[in-house]
Formats: structure tokens, sequence, C-alpha cells
């Protein structure tokens, strides 16, 4: 209990103004993670548009989200964050409302889509770019050095909140809707950044006053001077290669997952939006209060590594193995890669915060967006790009290969980095002797990151960083050797409403592996057993059962007798829950021994989708015996021979759908 009261307290020393922050970064970002969640989705599926332009339109986004901060904040240093904020909103209602109607109420040919959605693209990375600087200086502002990791850790948590509820809200109703009307979600935004615009107006005040002497222009110019510090410029240019990774995530892992059919068609793209944010509103509390205790820079470090393997286990294993049809590696994946993520982007915000002069707090807060949009900018359109060059064709493992050692390039400049740059400094990029005299907050005394000496050894060693890059070639390699998968994407008939069906009649029916099972049984006995089929679009199934009746035999040696026939059936519980029942069939009697066979098909209707399921899994079978006849005289007595049971053997065969081989 102990322990819950100092978690209540911790939460209670935070003022008024760092929870109405925070409400409007959860509403804001509930918004935009919900537009997100659908977006890619919408102009692929729903607009026609290929993967290069909507690599094109996001390239556009992404700078404006990261590189108006660095402006917004002057703005809202001048004429108050209140000002900026309200604008913000503004702007932002109206772009979602642009984006809603854009080839949908208003029909547009793909082209056309293109080029009008550059409008309500522009107008929503200036509004969420503006947002952006307000709330994290807010923060900075009327936190205490002491509360600045667990606060930032906060904000953080709030903001996958935002981005989890929203996106599973969406995939819930869109259960029961067709996904052709996503265009509702832009509309359902809207909604929700009106209600951030009524808190601004009505509850937001300015965390400090105006100040009216300070000129934007000469601001921004004054940047080049912050930018002279070549430390902090270093830091910002090496973690622009985190989000080189990270840009993968809204555009194009949604599409990884539909145009390779890596999930069931129930799980669509908003569910997959909720994995991300949603490990980290489960876990983050806690890393929060853990990333307290240690130095910002190395839990970067270890978090880009984590990153990294979520990463790979996603990407280089999902496309290959699945559980009934779900890629448990997916899932498994982006669960870690997410723990990576809340370990690497907070501790960078509050590193950068206590790196700050005080008076200079706003410009280095819009400063450390510039990684974002530098690596998102560069990522979205550079991915888009290679994507459409290896994962179309067949190389989706080969792909998220790439994209992961693009993250090792960065774990290995943030070694040398920490190694020779940032090692031995007070507060990591200013020394402790420059402090006092340049009005920056030191770094608190923290504990060394847990682990073994060899760990520690590893951190800061001269080798490692060159060491970690020997792993390229091993991660190039196992991209390769996965093979290739089938690429679907995304086909139309007369414009993009309406999706072409599966061309069934164009896949090669392929049999299965046969199997084979046999044994004796007693008279009026079962035997069951499981087989199960992992291949998905199943076509048929045959089980034929087959048995050998006894040949008739003589009374002591003398007296004649005739075998009776035995009997037989079939029970079988297919993977859709459904059951089929032979009839009981009796062998044809012979002196020799009557030959029985019971055989049961069946038989699956391929869907609108490849793939489906419903002939994928295990198939429950149950051989029983009836009544095995006896040995009967011929013509009349009473002396017989029982028949107790008779031994028997059950083939299976199955056939199912594969796609033709591309040329």
């Amino acid at each position: 209990m102990g322990a819950l009261e100092n978690y209540i307290k911790t939460l209670q020393s935070y003022n008024k103004m760092f929870w109405i922050v925070n409400t409007l970064e959860l509403f804001e970002r509930g918004a935009y993670y919900g537009m997100m969640a659908v977006l890619a989705y919408h102009m692929s599926y729903n607009l026609g548009l290929d993967v290069v332009q909507i690599g094109a339109l996001l390239g556009i986004l992404m700078p404006l989200l990261y590189f108006v901060p660095v402006v917004s904040a002057a703005v809202g240093e001048r004429y108050g964050y209140k000002k900026v904020l309200t604008g913000s909103f503004i702007v932002y209602i109206i772009s979602y409302l642009i984006l809603a109607v854009t080839g949908t109420i208003i029909p547009l040919e793909p082209t056309a889509a293109f080029i009008t959605l550059f409008i309500p693209i522009t107008l929503l990375g200036v509004s969420a770019g503006a947002f952006k600087p307000m709330v994290s200086a807010t923060i900075a502002k009327v936190t205490e050095p002491e509360q600045r990791n667990f606060g930032y850790g906060i904000y953080y948590w709030l903001i996958n909140f935002g981005a989890t509820a929203m996106p599973l809200l969406i995939g819930l109703v869109f259960i029961f809707l067709v996904e052709d009307l996503y265009f509702l979600v832009f509309f359902g935004t809207a909604i929700l950044l009106f209600a951030n615009l009524v808190i601004t107006i009505t509850q937001f005040k300015n965390p400090a006053p105006p100040n009216t002497d300070k000129e934007v222009i000469p601001y921004v110019i004054s940047l080049f001077s912050i930018l002279k510090d070549w430390r902090f410029t270093l830091l910002l240019l090496i973690y622009s290669g985190f989000w080189m990774m990270f840009a993968t995530m809204h555009a194009l892992l949604p599409l990884y997952m539909v145009d390779f059919r890596i999930m069931p068609a129930w799980f669509g793209v908003p569910f997959l939006a909720t994995l991300n944010p949603g490990t980290i509103i489960v876990l983050g509390p806690l890393l929060a209060k853990v990333s307290d205790r240690f130095k910002s820079l190395p839990l970067m470090i270890l978090g880009m590594l984590i990153y990294l393997a979520g990463l790979f286990i996603m990407g280089i294993l999902s496309a290959k193995i699945s559980l009934g049809g779900i890629s448990v590696f997916l899932l498994i994946g982006i669960i870690i890669f997410s723990i990576g993520e809340f370990l690497t982007h907070p501790n960078f915000i509050s590193y950068v915060s206590k790196i700050a002069p005080q008076d200079k707090l706003a410009v280095y807060m819009g400063l450390a967006f510039l990684p974002t949009g530098i690596g998102l900018t560069i990522g979205t359109f550079g991915w888009s790009v290679m994507y459409e060059l290896i994962a179309t064709n067949g190389r989706p493992a080969l792909y998220w290969s790439i994209v992961v050692c693009t993250g090792i390039i960065t774990v290995s400049a943030f070694l040398l980095y920490n190694k020779y740059v940032a090692s031995g400094l007070g507060s990591g990029s200013v020394s402790v002797k420059d402090e006092a005299e340049d009005g920056t907050t030191p770094e608190p005394q923290y504990k060394p990151l847990p682990g073994s000496k060899i760990g520690n050894y590893a951190l800061n060693s001269r080798i490692t960083p060159f060491a970690i890059l020997l792993v390229i070639p091993l991660l190039l390699g196992a991209g390769f050797i996965v093979g290739e998968s089938t690429y679907y994407g995304a086909e139309y008939v007369d414009g993009p409403e309406t999706p072409d069906v599966v061309p069934w009649q164009d896949y090669q029916v392929v049999d299965g592996a046969p199997a084979s099972y046999g044994d004796y049984l007693a008279e009026n006995s079962e035997y069951t057993t499981t087989m199960n089929i992992t291949e998905t679009n199943v076509a048929s199934v045959v089980f034929q059962l087959n048995w050998q009746d006894e040949p008739d035999s003589r009374l002591f040696g003398v007296r004649p007798l005739d075998n009776q026939p035995d009997e037989f059936s079939l029970k079988v519980v297919a993977p859709d829950g459904k059951s089929h029942t032979t009839p009981v069939t009796q062998n044809a009697r012979s002196e020799n021994g009557g030959t029985g066979t019971v055989e049961l098909t069946i038989e699956y209707t391929p869907g609108d989708e490849d793939p489906y399921y419903n002939g994928t899994g295990d198939y429950e079978i149950t051989v029983i015996c009836g009544n095995c006849g006896n040995q009967e005289p011929q013509r009349f007595g009473l002396l017989a021979q029982n028949d107790n049971g008779n031994d028997w053997a059950l083939e299976v065969v199955y056939n199912y759908y594969k796609a033709p081989e591309k040329e």
C-alpha cells in the first residue's frame, strides 16, 4: 500500500496546468493517431493511390510536423502559447474536414485526389507542428527538474493512451461497417479537436507572460547560433536515424499487414494501430518511474537496442510463421519495439530539457523536434520507394532487414557519441564548470544502468560501436534467406470503390501432405485422433476408412461357418466446428473375407479474400466400430464363433488453393 500511496503522491505533486495541457495532448494525439490509423489504407484501398504517392504526401506532412515547431516556439514566446494553440486547433479542424470529403463525398479520380490531398495534408502539418512545442515547453515550465523525467513519462503515456483508445474505438465500430466508410473517421477526429478548442479558450493559461520584445525572424536566425554547438547538432543528427526507422510504422506497416495478408481479415488496420500505444499504456508508468533513476542518454541507447530486437522479430518472422492465421511474431515484435520506443523518446526530450539554458528552453524544445522531422521526412518517402522496389516484389523480409540495419548504424553512432562526446560531462552537452555561467540546469547524479560489468564495459568500450556494425551482413543475409512471400496488394475494378474478387480460377490446386492412421478396434468401440492442417485456402479434405473382414471358417475344422459383415462409421469435427458423420456401413460378405470402405469428403467454398481459414486447423477424427458379425453356421445349428473386432486403416488426403507464381 505504501508504494501505491507514494505513486499517488507523486501524481498529486503536479499542478493544474500540467494536467490541462496533458488533456489537450491526449485529445490531439487521439485525433491524430485515429486519423493515421486509417489514412494509408484509405488512400491506397479507397482512393486508389499507389505506395509512392502515399509516401510523397506523408513526405510533405512529416517535415511540417517537426520543422514548424522551430518557428511556432518563437511565435508562442512572443504572442503567448494560448493564441498559438487556439489558431492551431482551428486550422486542424479545417484540415480534417477537407480530408473527409476528398474523393468520397466529392468523388475524384486517384490522380485528382492525390493533387487535392496536398491542401489538407499541408494544413494538418502546419497546425500539428504549431501545437507540438506548446505542450512540451509548458510541461518544462510548470515542472521542477527532479519531476521532469517522470513528468515527460506521464506526457508520453497519455499520448499513447489517446493513440490507443481512438484506433481501438474505430476498429470496433468498423467491424460492423465497411472499410469504404473510413472517411467518417476524419469527421470524428474533427470533433475531438473542437473539444480541445473549447478547453483552450476556457481553461488554458500561459505558463509565462508573453515576451513582446522577442522578434520572430531574428529568433529564427538566432537558431543557427545554437546549432553552432556541434555537440548538440550532432546529437540531433544521430537521433534522426531512430526516426528514419520509425517512419515505417504509420504508412508502411499497415500496408504490409494487408498487402501480404499477415493477419486475418477481421484484424483491421485500426486494431494494428492500438498495439504500439497500448503496450506503452500498460508498461509506461513502470518504465517512466524506473527511468528517473538513470541517465537519459544510456537509457536512449538501451531503448534503441530493444526497439531493433522487436523490429527484427516483427519484420523477419511475421510473413512466414503464423498460428491459426494469426502472425504471433507480428504482435510480439510490436510489443517489444514499443518498450524500446518508450525508453528512447521521452528520455531524449528530458535530456534536451536538462541541457537547455532556461532562458532558451522553448527554443531548445523546438529544435528537439528536428530529428523527428528529418528522420520521418527522409524515411517516409525513402522507405516507400524501397517498399515498392523490394517488398512488393515478394521480399518483405529483406525490406525489413534493411530498415533494421539503419537502426544498427544509429546505435553505433550513439555509442561513439556516448564515449567521446557525452561521457564525463555533467549534463551531457556542457561541462560542469560551464553550467553556472550559461544557466543550464545540471542533471542530477544518477545510478549507472543496471546489468553486469560486461554490459557497462560494452557501453563504454571503443570496440563496441564498430563490432555492432558486423551484425549488418548477418541481418541482410537473414532477410534474404527467409525468401519470398506472396504479395496481394490493392486491385481495383471500375474505380477505387470496388475491389477485385480473388481470381481463384487462376490459382493452382495443390495436394497437401497425406496422413495415415491404423489400429485394431474391439466391437462397439471408438478410436479418436487429431490431424492438423496448417495451409490456408483449403479446397477439400477426403477421409477414407478401409477394413478387411475375416474369411469364412469351419467349426472344429469340419462344420462350415459363414462370417457375417462388420460395421464401421466415421465422424469428423472440422476446424470450423461443424460435425460430419457417415452412415454405418457393412463390408460386402465374401467367403475369402469382404472389403469395406467408408469415405467422407469435406469441401470448402473459396471466399472473397485470400487467405481464408475455415479449413485450416485441427480435425478431430473418430473411427467407430459397430457390430462385428459372428461366424454363423451355414444351414442350421446353435454353435457359432464370436468376432470380437477388426483391424482398420484410415487415409486422409487434402488439397488447397495456391496463388500462381509471379512472373
